[in-house]
């Protein structure tokens, strides 16, 4: 399949509660990680801005962009992109 260029609209729009607690809680394992490993940080750890991350996820499900339903994490491996995507179907 070849690659192409998809604008995405990231207006934001409320987000629901169980999405925007999603994002809270892992924000606060991210900055917890963050902080316990300031003196010494994990190569290759950048974290994803989940509501932006959401976002585009919602846009893909809306524009019937993907092809299936299947999903591979994009983050750092927090898996909160991935519950994200489970949250959408």
């Amino acid at each position: 399949m070849k690659l192409r260029l998809v604008e995405i609209d990231l207006a934001c729009e409320p987000l629901p509660g169980t999405a925007a607690g999603l994002i809270k809680e892992a924000t606060l394992r991210v900055d917890a990680f963050m902080e316990a490993h300031k003196d010494s940080p994990v190569a290759g750890f950048v974290p994803s801005d989940f509501t932006l991350a959401y976002t585009s996820l919602l846009h893909i499900r809306r524009t019937m962009l993907a092809s299936g339903d299947a999903f591979c994490e994009w983050g750092s491996g927090l898996g909160a992109v991935t519950c994200l995507a489970g949250m959408l179907g």
